[in-house]
C-alpha cells in the first residue's frame, strides 16, 4: 500500500488527480479497515505493517496544515479511533523498525489533529510511556519523540 499524494495550492494531487483535503480525509477513512487488518497483529508481514504505518503517517503529514482541531479533525480522530488498538499491538513488538514507524505515526497524527488528537491519546499515551520504560534506549527515545509531538501539538 503506497500512498502518491502531493500538495499543488488548495488540492492535494492523489494519484495524479487533484482532489481537495476533505477528499483525501474521506478516502482516508474509507482505509481504516483495511489498515486495522494489517496491523491487527504482530505475526503478520513487518514490511506490509511498516507500509501500512508509512502510509498513515505520510498522509497525515501532508494533512497537518490543513485539518487541525476544528470538526473535520475531530471526525477524522473518532474515524481512527479503531485504528488504536491495532497501533498499541505494533507499540509491543520487538522490531525497532516497525516501533520506529509507529512512533513516527503517532507523532504525525498528533501534529495534523491538534487537541482533536485527545481521543486517540487517551488511548495511546500509555502505551507509549509503557514503551519508554522497558528498558531498551532506542525504543524509549522513538517513544520520547512520539511524547514530544503529542505535548507540542495537542495542548488544548
Amino acid at each position: 500500500m503506497v500512498l502518491s499524494v502531493c500538495f499543488t495550492g488548495r488540492f492535494l494531487t492523489y494519484f495524479g488527480i487533484a482532489i481537495s483535503s476533505s477528499s483525501l480525509v474521506h478516502v482516508l477513512c474509507s482505509q481504516v479497515p483495511s489498515l486495522v487488518q494489517a496491523l491487527a497483529s504482530k505475526t503478520s508481514d513487518w514490511k506490509a505493517r511498516v507500509a501500512a504505518l508509512e502510509h498513515i503517517r505520510e498522509t497525515f503529514s501532508l494533512l497537518a496544515p490543513r485539518i487541525g482541531s476544528n470538526p473535520r479533525g475531530e471526525a477524522l480522530a473518532q474515524a481512527f479511533m479503531p485504528l488504536c488498538t491495532s497501533i498499541i499491538t505494533q507499540l509491543s513488538e520487538l522490531r525497532s523498525a516497525i516501533i520506529s514507524e509507529v512512533t513516527s505515526t503517532i507523532g504525525a497524527m498528533a501534529c495534523a489533529l491538534g487537541s482533536s488528537f485527545d481521543v486517540l491519546g487517551e488511548k495511546l499515551v500509555m502505551s507509549l510511556l509503557e514503551l519508554a520504560g522497558r528498558g531498551k534506549k532506542v525504543m524509549s527515545d522513538y517513544s520520547s519523540a512520539a511524547l514530544g509531538e503529542i505535548s507540542a501539538h495537542c495542548q488544548g
